[in-house]
């Protein structure tokens, strides 16, 4: 692999999804045979993946699954409403309590994986309602003055927040735990929330992780594990990705 054979592939990639430019989803899911649900009426939750999909022929070209892989691209498709908001953050890797305490931020993994990871966004506009339109494409990797000033910060305070016991409070009427981890309101690229809808602070579930350090609680209900809470993750920031995509928004 060389740099120039990376930029060609990345060019005919852009290429391939630039006839379908300014056309509505719907019309792109029923060229593409992206079904609705025969009892809901609803199309896929990942119907906008579904098509990049089936533009890039991903599912039954060789080739293209060989260089996805060996670029290490992971495909995005990111929508963007209609007040001019990217709809979700991103996840990024699963945090190990356990492990992540005892890396170096140059071996780290959150750090390995935003420098190794290529992204390909590919971008959803919404017109009315539920109606996208297919704005545009592009590659991107994390800028490293971003990765090794605001992203690192993010790490380290992660680290220390679990160092010196996670911050959780048990809310009683809306039956909810809070957590002194970095929010996205913070503002400062990555934030750290759960990935799965599902919680537990109990031990050995499966939709929880072991803390090294047991958490400092607030009217911490009886059946709840000091040593043990749901399982989080990092995210890039919604508004960070609008910004690396703004050339894309009307």
């Amino acid at each position: 692999m060389t740099i120039t054979e990376q930029k060609q592939f990345e060019n005919e990639t852009l290429n391939k999804i630039a006839p379908y430019l300014g056309k509505k989803n719907e019309d792109l899911f029923e060229y593409f045979y992206v079904k609705r649900n025969p009892k809901t009426g609803n199309y896929p939750k990942n119907a906008n993946g579904i098509v990049i999909n089936r533009i890039l022929k991903t599912d039954i070209d060789e080739e293209m699954k060989r260089k996805i892989k060996e670029y290490n691209i992971s495909i995005r498709s990111i929508r963007i409403t209609a007040n001019k908001k990217v709809k979700e953050s991103m996840s990024l890797p699963n945090i190990d309590f356990e492990e992540i305490v005892g890396e170096s931020w140059e071996s780290s993994s959150l750090r390995q994986y935003l420098t190794d990871i290529r992204y390909l966004f590919v971008v959803f506009q919404e017109l009315e309602g539920s109606v996208y339109q297919l704005k545009g494409a592009k590659f991107w990797s994390m800028p490293t003055v971003y990765l090794e000033k605001t992203v690192k910060s993010v790490w380290v305070d992660t680290i220390e927040t679990i160092k010196n016991g996670v911050e959780l409070k048990y809310n009683s009427k809306q039956k909810r735990v809070s957590n002194n981890f970095v929010k996205s309101g913070d503002q400062r690229i990555v934030h750290v929330r759960p990935r799965a809808a599902k919680s537990s602070y109990s031990a050995y579930n499966p939709n929880a992780e072991r803390l090294p350090v047991p958490a400092n609680w607030i009217n911490k209900p009886k059946n709840y594990s000091d040593n043990w809470m749901t399982r989080q993750c990092f995210w890039l920031n919604n508004r960070f990705i609008l910004q690396q995509i703004a050339d894309f928004v009307d």
